[in-house]
């Protein structure tokens, strides 16, 4: 996590020098800046350093490839976005995939 902390304050310190300093923001937009930062990036990229070392490689990598498939999913359901066919079909497509790659991973002896 210090790595994502680091970060953050590197980037803050850029926003700095932009036309819309961090300054200009009211409380309620520095609570979603900061929920953006931790729920989806630092949890997920956690998650994600986790799984690399408890599974192997290129089951964590194709399925890392689905998050698409759950925001998608997540945003119909909570912000009642519409879902075009274009998601639906590569999200059969990426799902095929992972399938087939879980399905044909041996495991290690």
């Amino acid at each position: 996590m210090p790595l994502y902390f680091v970060a953050g304050l590197f980037s803050m310190a850029i926003a700095l020098f932009f036309v819309n300093p961090v300054k200009s923001y009211t409380l309620e937009n520095i609570l979603h800046i900061l929920g953006l930062g931790i729920i989806p990036t630092v949890i997920g990229h956690s998650i994600l350093n986790y799984s690399m070392k408890h599974f192997r490689g290129q089951l964590v990598s194709i399925i890392n490839l689905s998050q698409f498939i759950f925001a998608g999913i997540m945003g119909y359901f909570l912000l009642g976005e519409v879902l075009h066919l274009n998601f639906y079909v590569s999200g059969l497509l990426v799902a095929g995939g992972a399938f087939i790659v879980i399905w044909s991973l041996k495991p290690d002896k």
